[in-house]
C-alpha cells in the first residue's frame, strides 16, 4: 500500500519585522489622526517584534529622529509607548541634546517634564546646555541644571568655608 507523501514543514518561518523608522513614519501619521488611543494600541502591538529604543543603521534612535524632525506629537507618542527619554544614540546624544541644538523649545520643555537628564554628556563631553544655540533654550536648560541637575549637598560641603 502506497502512502501519500507528507508535506515537509518549512524549517524557517517568514517573519516581518518592524524597524524603528517604520514606527517613526507611523507615529508621524498617527500624530495627526483623531483617534490617538486606537492608534497607540496598534503601535503597541507592532512593538512586540522590535525594541523601541533600538539604534538604527543611521546611528539614531527613533525618538531622536522625531526630535530632529521637530515633531512634538510624535515625540509624545514615542514616550507614551515607552521610549527612553535618556537613551543615547551612537554619537552619545540624547533627545534633549538634539532638541536644544535644533532650537525646539516646546520639545525641550516636554522632555524635561518627562524626566530628561540635563547633566548627561555626549561623546564629546558636552551637556545639552552646551550645544544649545537659542538663548531662551539656554536659559531654560541653565535653570533646569541648577534646580534639578546638581547633586545633593552633604554635611562636609556645608561646613567648609570658602
Amino acid at each position: 500500500m502506497e502512502t501519500s507523501p507528507v508535506p515537509k514543514k518549512k524549517k524557517y518561518q517568514r517573519h516581518t519585522y518592524v524597524c524603528p523608522f517604520d514606527l517613526i513614519l507611523r507615529a508621524q501619521v498617527t500624530s495627526q489622526h483623531k483617534n490617538r488611543d486606537l492608534l497607540r494600541s496598534r503601535l503597541r502591538k507592532q512593538l512586540t517584534c522590535c525594541n523601541i529604543d533600538e539604534i538604527t543603521t543611521s546611528g539614531l534612535t527613533a525618538l531622536n529622529q522625531c526630535v530632529l524632525d521637530g515633531n512634538l506629537e510624535s515625540v509624545k507618542m514615542f514616550l507614551e509607548l515607552g521610549a527612553s527619554v535618556n537613551k543615547k544614540d551612537r554619537y552619545g546624544w540624547t533627545p534633549l541634546h538634539y532638541a536644544a541644538n535644533e532650537g525646539y523649545l516646546d520639545i525641550c520643555r516636554y522632555l524635561l517634564r518627562n524626566g530628561a537628564k540635563v547633566r548627561v554628556t555626549n561623546k564629546e563631553g558636552k551637556f545639552p546646555v552646551e550645544v544649545a544655540e537659542d538663548e531662551v533654550i539656554l536659559r531654560l536648560l541653565l535653570r533646569a541644571t541648577l534646580l534639578y541637575g546638581m547633586p545633593p549637598l552633604d554635611r562636609e560641603s556645608l561646613s567648609t568655608s570658602i
